[in-house]
């Protein structure tokens, strides 16, 4: 039996959105830590050039050649497999090998970290997603942030953020305003961040797929 979580809410937003969306993320417990992301457009997208990273650093990946997936021991940086989703679907991707003691048998999730090569996030082109480094929990409980983001794998093309959530404070948040190639971004000071705690059994949610004063030229977004 699948177990429901109760949610957390975030602020509502004014502007129909148009590329994928974070719209849920579960921190705890460990294993039932998840994130769900959304197909607000008219349109199926590939997931073929989508990445999912709790790093704030994540744009190394770009020009760091010894980069792993991640610089440290208990972050991640998975790719998507070349996958579509469709207009007004949702996925919902697990973060633990053992989500089973969590929600369940009969949950079936889009995708998961580890799992055979069709079914499983990647950490590259062609390997299925196989390490955290040994952290039991990925996503930190109180603190962090989770971005979505678009790259070809071309090293002199600019990564293009998707979507991005902060929660705790902002100590994780995201400015690359001084790195080369890359436009000026809120200056972390300013930026917004869920200030609650996602207790057991309570999600971080998504209440509207609209935004407010995204630009629409000129920035580092897809």
């Amino acid at each position: 039996m699948i177990q429901l979580l109760l949610i957390f809410c975030t602020v509502v937003f004014a502007q129909e959105a148009d590329h994928l969306l974070l719209t849920r993320i579960v921190t705890q417990p460990d294993k039932a830590e998840s994130f769900s992301i959304y197909n607000p457009t008219d349109a199926s997208i590939n997931l073929n050039n989508y990445y999912v990273c709790d790093d704030e650093e994540y744009y190394k990946i770009q020009t760091d050649e010894e980069m792993a997936p991640s610089n440290i021991a208990s972050g991640f940086t998975a790719k998507f497999p070349n996958i579509f989703i469709n207009p007004g679907d949702t996925f919902h991707i697990i973060l633990h090998e053992n989500y089973n003691e969590f929600y369940g048998e009969n949950f079936i999730p889009d995708l998961i970290m580890y799992g055979s090569e069709d079914n499983s996030m990647l950490e590259t082109e062609t390997e299925p997603f196989s390490s955290f480094g040994g952290a039991e929990d990925k996503i930190n409980d109180t603190a962090e942030m989770l971005i979505l983001f678009n790259w070809d794998g071309n090293l002199s093309n600019p990564i293009k953020d998707v979507d991005y959530f902060l929660w705790g404070n902002t100590q994780n948040a995201i400015d690359k305003s001084a790195i080369s190639g890359y436009q000026s971004d809120t200056s972390a000071n300013d930026q917004l961040f869920f200030e609650g705690v996602a207790a057991q059994y309570y999600a971080y949610s998504r209440i509207s797929t609209d935004e407010v004063n995204e630009i629409q030229n000129d920035g580092n977004g897809i």
